[in-house]
C-alpha cells in the first residue's frame, strides 16, 4: 500500500499520521517532502503517528532519523506515537528504539509535547483524522 500522509497542527506541534507503507522509493520520498513543508512552515516540532504504517524498512527508518536530526538542529525535533512493532522489521524498530521514546497517545510526555491537557484521536468528517484536545 503505498504511503498516504495526513497532516495538521496543534499549537506549535505538526501532527503527521501515516498510513501505509514507509519504504524506499516514493514514499520515503513522499516523506521526507512532507518534512521540508513543515520546516518551510515553520513547524520543527513534530509527532509522528506510526499506527498504519505496515511496512517500514531501511530507508523509511533513515527518513524518520533525518527528521530529527534536521528538526533538532532547529530547536524542534521528533516524536513517534503508536510504533506497533508487530507489524515492521524488528531491526529497523530497534534502530528507532535507540534514538526514540515510543510513546503511546495516552501518555504524559506526548501530551506535554503538545502542550495540551490531554490528546485523543479521532475520526473526522473529512477523510483522514484529526487530533482534539479532550476538555
Amino acid at each position: 500500500m503505498p504511503l498516504q500522509i495526513s497532516c495538521w497542527a496543534e499549537n506549535a506541534t505538526e501532527i503527521l499520521y501515516l498510513k501505509g507503507s514507509l519504504a524506499g522509493g516514493a514514499e520515503d520520498l513522499a516523506f521526507r517532502r512532507e518534512v521540508d513543508r513543515c520546516i518551510a512552515a515553520g513547524k520543527v516540532r513534530v509527532l509522528i503517528d506510526l499506527k498504519d504504517v505496515t511496512q517500514l524498512d531501511s530507508y523509511g527508518c533513515s527518513a524518520v532519523l533525518a527528521a530529527e536530526q534536521r528538526l533538532s538542529a532547529l530547536g524542534g525535533g521528533v516524536v513517534l506515537v503508536n510504533l506497533i512493532t508487530d507489524r515492521l522489521d524488528s531491526l529497523e524498530v530497534e534502530r528507532l528504539n535507540t534514538v526514540f521514546e515510543p510513546f503511546d497517545l495516552q501518555q504524559e510526555p506526548v501530551n506535554s509535547y503538545l502542550l495540551l491537557p490531554r490528546v485523543e484521536l479521532c475520526a473526522s468528517q473529512c477523510s483522514g483524522f484529526a487530533y482534539s484536545a479532550a476538555s
